[in-house]
């Protein structure tokens, strides 16, 4: 299993992420997604139509091992049934299993979408293993 976490900023720098402690005293707000691999990240992205702007190693951050910046795309404003019907796509897509687990770390999307794009600084932490 593979852990990354979804956050958005005004401003970072990369020294933002050199540890967990770090990142959390930038970001107000940030939500973990736990996948199989980085085929499911890739698919993810391309159901929310985010495109990959950067991807940056982090040889030095104790809790990271990449940053993916995807500041040139909005993440979609779903109503709750245009979340549902995302949900479903992501099941069809991946062949996960449809549990609370699986619907509440994604359920994120919905809910900070709106104020998330405000931001200038939309971005995803690959954390290390």
């Amino acid at each position: 299993m593979k852990s990354f976490v979804f956050a958005s900023s005004n401003d970072y720098t990369l020294n933002d992420f050199d540890s967990l402690l770090t990142f959390d005293a930038k970001c107000d707000e940030f939500f973990e997604v736990v996948l199989n691999n980085d085929n499911e990240l890739t698919q993810l992205l391309d159901l929310l139509n985010i495109k990959k702007a950067s991807e940056i190693n982090l040889p030095n951050s104790e809790d990271f091992a990449m940053l993916i910046d995807f500041s040139n795309s909005l993440l979609p404003n779903y109503t709750t049934d245009e979340f549902d019907l995302f949900y479903e796509h992501w099941l069809q897509k991946t062949g996960r299993e449809s549990d609370m687990d699986e619907y509440g770390q994604l359920i994120f999307i919905q809910g900070k979408a709106e104020k998330w794009n405000k931001n200038n600084k939309r971005f995803l932490l690959k954390a290390v293993i």
